[in-house]
């Protein structure tokens, strides 16, 4: 539930900025988020929170277009908000699509559930200090440290700044860039009028942009997960100047609801994404723009189908059934790919009947091929297992590999 009375002064950036930091957070710790962030955008970084989401707009879709442009997601870890449902997501989708992540622990690291600690924990994080000062300190600090830019507060002569609620709604920066974008608007215009044969004119929509380049992949089936190698040729270097981008979309999901992405940097490129993790009819979107995903930037599309799961991608063996209150477990694992080591694959010891996330201890699978994993049996007497994931982001029923059963005896 949000707190109707918690304002903040922070107006978001716009979504062209060229380098933002994206907030995450619960809206029911708005009073104890905004006076942070406040402090932070005084200090010049740019700042994006779900209050610059347009009325016009799909929630979804400007929050998955603001993580995809942002230099630096930043997300607000408190009770409340380890157990927001939104929250959760921003933190997923950020982590695979591989956001540079910055958790600020408000209430301290002991409140993050084993799911989101597996995702968060191998990131340098910001502990609470109680302070909401010295917390803005260390995230500027952070930002300084990661080369995020700071806006430009001042007004360029001659451009006047209308203000809003304190902040300059007009920059000197933005001024040039629309003002560029106007001459260039202009001279097109003035080229056709003058009627030049080479300019395309086709409108955008009646197939101006498809077969601008060409896509290929090798198969069109893959297991999830697996990389999905993509060979790109021809691409236009305005498209590129545009952020054209590739990405992986169920085959019915709306322009710009991709699992995962890349901006094309070249001409000629080779691309590699990764397969989604639950099994369906996919395809591969091939896009001249990364600032708008419509019908009319959609250049061209390849079908792709992701099958089954992980299970028997790799072994796990134990030199005995039966162990004491934790004892440890010598393990041996076989045949890991290098895809799923590259995701961090991991194993752990579970109960039983435990959810996916609800692990005793876990370790991560570095190696191929290694016989002396270490793992510490529980401390009461009973039945468990060791499973083994494919991707420590996600653990479930896609990613679970195989699964070990022992005892624990007294």
């Amino acid at each position: 539930m949000s707190d109707p009375k918690a304002t903040c002064k922070v107006i978001p950036c716009s979504l062209e900025d060229e380098s933002f930091v994206f907030v995450s957070y619960a809206h029911s710790d708005a009073r104890r988020v905004f006076p942070i962030i406040e402090s932070v955008s005084e200090k010049g970084f740019s700042i994006w929170y779900d209050k610059g989401i347009s009325i016009s707009s799909t929630w979804t879709d400007e929050i998955a277009t603001a993580i995809m442009k942002c230099r630096i997601f930043i997300v607000f870890i408190t009770k409340e908000s380890v157990n927001s449902s939104y929250v959760r997501s921003e933190i997923e989708f950020a982590l695979n699509n591989k956001i540079r992540t910055i958790p600020v622990y408000l209430d301290g690291m002991e409140v993050l559930p084993p799911g989101l600690a597996l995702g968060l924990n191998s990131t340098q994080g910001i502990a609470d200090t109680k302070n909401a000062g010295e917390i803005a300190r260390l995230i500027c600090e952070a930002l300084e440290y990661n080369k995020i830019s700071k806006q430009n507060k001042s007004v360029q002569p001659g451009v006047k700044g209308v203000k809003n609620g304190g902040h300059d709604a007009v920059k000197g920066s933005s001024s040039q860039k629309y003002l560029r974008v106007a001459i260039a608007a202009v001279v097109v215009m003035a080229i056709a009028a003058l009627g030049l044969s080479r300019l395309n004119t086709t409108p955008v929509g009646q197939g101006a942009q498809r077969g601008a380049y060409s896509m290929e992949v090798v198969k069109t089936s893959y297991a999830p997960a697996e990389p999905i190698r993509i060979n790109i040729s021809g691409v236009p270097q305005g498209m590129i100047d545009e952020g054209a981008i590739v990405g992986i979309c169920g085959t019915d999901a709306p322009h710009g609801e991709y699992a995962s992405s890349e901006f094309i940097t070249g001409s000629d490129a080779r691309i590699t994404l990764r397969a989604p993790l639950v099994s369906g009819k996919y395809e591969i979107r091939g896009y001249g723009s990364g600032n708008a995903q419509t019908e009319e930037t959609l250049v061209s599309s390849v079908p792709i189908v992701v099958e089954g799961n992980a299970r028997d991608a790799f072994s796990i063996e134990i030199y005995k059934s039966q162990y004491s209150p934790q004892e440890t477990i010598r393990t041996k694992v076989t045949g890991v790919p290098k895809y799923m080591l590259d995701d961090g694959a991991i194993m752990g010891v579970y109960d039983l009947d435990a959810p996916h996330d609800k692990f005793r201890t876990y370790v991560s699978i570095r190696e191929r091929d290694f016989d002396s994993y270490l793992l510490d049996a529980p401390i009461e007497a009973g039945d468990y297992e060791i499973r083994g994931y494919s991707n420590w982001r996600f653990c479930a029923d896609e990613t679970l590999v195989t699964r070990v059963k022992f005892k624990v005896m007294d």
